[in-house]
């Protein structure tokens, strides 16, 4: 990301990406485990053997799209503005500069409180909307908190 020589960066975050989605993430271990197992197991007929490689094959996926997903989304909070940025073959970017931001919302789910993860909102004085959603992120109180302070100033 090119910044202006007078612009520092405070944040630079993804999403929980296991944490984000744990009983998929599980479930897809679950899947490559068992696959495995029964791979690993002696006298497996080439049917058994081949549903084993396709839960294998799904599981890992799965995990791989986890991951790909929050590398390719990226909060940035600099002493400036806030950016969104996401995507692989789409993308999409949210700016705000601090001086617009009429507001911070943070949401979290029991479950989501659980893994102190959750949803940051950001909306700035021109849209009733919220701009900025930033979904799954580790510690979104801590984000909320950056945001505010910058926007104080």
């Amino acid at each position: 990301m090119n910044l202006p020589d007078d612009e520092q960066i405070v944040f630079r975050g993804h999403p929980a990406w296991i944490l984000g989605h744990p009983f998929l993430f599980c479930a897809s271990v679950l899947l490559i485990v068992l696959g495995v197992s029964v791979v690993g197991s002696d006298g497996v007929a080439d049917d058994d053997a081949a549903v084993a490689g396709m839960m294998i094959l799904l599981g890992a996926l799965i995990i791989f799209r986890l991951w790909l997903g929050a590398l390719c989304t990226t909060l940035t909070i600099t002493d400036k503005r806030t950016i969104y940025r996401g995507g692989l073959l789409s993308r999409f970017e949210t700016e705000l500069f601090h001086e617009d931001i009429r507001g911070t919302s943070l949401r979290q789910k029991i479950s989501e409180r659980i893994f102190l993860i959750g949803t940051v909102s950001i909306s700035s004085a021109a849209s009733g909307d919220d701009n900025i959603k930033a979904r799954r992120f580790f510690r979104p109180d801590r984000i909320k908190k950056i945001v505010q302070q910058y926007r104080k100033r």
